[in-house]
Formats: structure tokens, sequence, C-alpha cells
């Protein structure tokens, strides 16, 4: 059951991250492919709620209000982000999350050791710098927009864990959601809409889903672990649908951070639970 949770969380996220591209290339507006996203959260939170007979009613408003500012602003800078920068670049940075997770490690409850909380940093350190000098189409800026986004996004996370108990799954859904339709409405009053983002919309629910359930069975890092296996699909999905050279120093890469995640998530982890 848990490997099913974990294949669904690595397909729905490698189709987030395909679906936004593929709009941002269209030309399509960030505010706009947001909003749209939020407007399908929306939908699908209330009629889950509905369904499940559940209050809607956040029961933690303090705590949900800052789950409202770090998804709106978060989200928004990811997306923002794929203007500057590769899918391949993308599907790097994006993955930080987990390293980040590591080198916070007791602050969010995930167990590691000072060392494997260096070393995740130095990875990502390394990992940036590699960016920037091999992507010649990548900017300063998308790379910023990407690690601040990343790290919005990820301190999000730890809020969910802290309420996972408490909020039904509407609730969970409805926070971002709301937060991204008013982080919209801020920018522009007119909105082209358009499928794909509107799908997106439905594949961002399917995402928390999954991450729900596995917030309940993992520590987060291990449960964010499966998005690093997506990773390498976009990846992949750079060269094959967006026409990109294969480049063997991104797919390198991804397989290092997979192999280096692993060995502390689950390799070391379980052996200092045996110890």
């Amino acid at each position: 059951m848990n490997a099913l949770l974990m294949i669904g969380l690595c397909i729905s996220t490698f189709l987030y991250s395909l679906s936004v591209k593929y709009l941002v290339n269209q030309g399509m507006r960030t505010s706009d492919i947001l909003f749209q996203v939020g407007l399908m959260g929306t939908v699908c939170s209330l009629a889950s709620s509905f369904t499940a007979k559940q209050n809607i009613i956040p029961k933690n408003i303090k705590l949900q209000l800052f789950r409202f500012i770090l998804a709106g602003a978060g989200l928004h800078l990811l997306t923002e982000s794929y203007k500057g920068l590769s899918l391949s670049s993308l599907s790097l940075i994006h993955r930080f999350d987990v390293l980040l997770l590591i080198v916070l490690g007791p602050l969010v409850n995930v167990p590691s050791l000072l060392r494997e909380r260096t070393l995740s940093l130095g990875v990502m350190i390394l990992a940036v710098s590699g960016v920037l000098f091999w992507d010649k189409n990548s900017t300063s800026l998308g790379v910023f927009h990407a690690i601040l986004g990343m790290t919005l996004i990820t301190l999000g996370y730890y809020l969910i864990s802290l309420g996972i108990n408490k909020e039904t799954f509407g609730t969970t859904i409805l926070v971002p959601s709301l937060s991204l339709i008013s982080f919209s409405l801020i920018q522009v009053n007119e909105f082209q809409f358009n499928l794909y983002a509107l799908l997106a919309g439905v594949i961002m629910v399917v995402i928390y889903y999954f991450t729900i359930k596995l917030y309940k069975v993992y520590d987060l890092a291990r449960a964010e672990f499966p998005t690093f296996l997506a990773a390498l699909l976009i990846v992949l999905s750079d060269v094959l649908i967006f026409s990109k050279n294969l480049d063997l120093i991104y797919i390198t890469s991804l397989v290092f951070l997979i192999i280096f995640s692993w060995m502390i998530l689950f390799q070391f982890s379980t052996q200092r639970r045996i110890l």
C-alpha cells in the first residue's frame, strides 16, 4: 500500500510539473495559471467536504493562516522560476525540499545527524553552482525564485504535518487553493482560462491526497522522497517532449541525489534505530 502511495505521488508530481511547464511555454501568465489551479482546488475541496459531510472551517486558524501565506508566495515563486530555468534545472532545484528537510532535521521532526545535515547543505550548494554553470539558459533570478519558493513550500509541509490529525482533507486543500486565488487577483483583473491549467489544479489535489497519506506513515523527508523519482522523469520528458538535448550531467546529478538521500533517509536511519 505504501509503495502505491509513493508511486502515485511520483506520477502526480511529474504530471503537475509537465503541465505547468507546457503552460509557461505557451506564454500563459503565472497569475492565470495559479488562479485556475486554485479555482479547481477550491471546487475539489468543497466537493470533498460536502461528500464526506465534514466541516470545512479550520480548527487552528493561526496555523492555517501561516499556510495561506507560505503556499501562495511559494507556489507563485516556483511558477515564476519556470520562466528562467529549463525543466531539467527546475527538477534539480525543486527537489531540494527533501535535502532541506534533512538540513532542518530535528526542527521539523526529521531524524538526521549533524554530518548528514552538513553534507546535505553542501550538496545543495554544489547543485546550484552546477545549474548556473551548465545551464546556459538559466538566470540568477530564476534560481533565486526556485530556491526561495522551494523553501517556503517546504516550511508549508511542516505546517501540514502539524495539523494532519486535526484538519480535514478538504480544509488542507482549501487553504492553499484560496491563497493561490488571492495572490492571483492582486496582480491582474482579467484572466485567460485554459483546460490544462484547470487540469493542473486537479493534479495538485491528487498530490495533496498522496502527500497526506504518506505523512501519516513516514516523517516529512521520507514522505517527499518519491518526488526525487519524479524529477528523473521530468528530465527525460525535457528531452522527449520539449526537444532538449540529453544532458548526462543532469541525469548523473539526479541519480546521485536519489542515492544520497536514500542512504540518509532509509539506510543510515534504519541502522541508527537498530543501534
